[in-house]
């Protein structure tokens, strides 16, 4: 029995949807999978920030070497995913193009066992997080340890999803569009009046006088 079985299925499933979610960036927006990675690892490095907040103040409370060494690691890990991600996946995008147009052909994907690893702890922060919240007291620590999983579970998801977006097939480059310009225009679209259509100039009918003349 291969008990690794539903979870290749669930990794199937999850590829599923951010291939969906690539293809239709792609035909609407131009974007290609490493925007999306970047803006995943961004949303990912926003809840680092709010990590090393939590850690930080726990440290300020009660001290603690770990809850520095935390606060600094997730502080660096957000000035990572904030800063150096876009810079980062441009040059992966630069250096997969160029594959393309020396060989012809998209590069093969790796497996990306790693999304796996960060799906997992995800989970778990989440069920951590459900857990601290149905036992949440005054303690200020519960408090902070539940915000601490909960902004825990979306560094690990997003992560993750970033990871799901770079083991796509890259397509080629298209003129990439702005999303809220993008958005904006759809919205207006519909109200916008319709060109209207000029009548066609009757043409003049040539005489048979005039093709003989027109041919001397």
């Amino acid at each position: 029995m291969d008990l690794l079985k539903p979870l290749r299925k669930l990794d199937d499933l999850i590829y599923g949807v951010h291939e969906k979610v690539y293809h239709k960036a792609y035909k609407s927006l131009g974007w290609s999978k490493y925007d999306l990675a970047t803006k995943a690892e961004q949303v990912a490095g926003i809840n680092a920030v709010g990590m090393a907040t939590y850690d930080a103040i726990r440290y300020s409370i009660n001290g603690g070497q770990l809850n520095l060494i935390f606060s600094l690691t997730w502080g660096l890990n957000a000035y990572e995913a904030l800063h150096n991600s876009k810079k980062i996946n441009k040059a992966a995008e630069e250096k997969e193009m160029s594959y393309m147009v020396r060989t012809g052909s998209p590069q093969i994907p790796d497996s990306g066992i790693y999304r796996g690893v960060k799906l997992s702890f995800a989970t778990l922060s989440a069920v951590l997080g459900v857990y601290l919240w149905q036992n949440v007291s005054d303690d200020p620590f519960v408090k902070l340890y539940f915000l601490d999983a909960f902004t825990a579970t979306g560094v690990f998801l997003f992560s993750a999803s970033a990871d799901y977006f770079k083991r796509q097939t890259m397509q080629p480059p298209k003129k990439k569009k702005k999303f809220f310009k993008t958005a904006l225009e759809k919205i207006v679209s519909p109200f916008r009046p319709k060109p209207q259509l000029q009548p066609e100039k009757a043409t003049e009918r040539q005489t048979l006088e005039h093709l003989l003349v027109s041919r001397i």
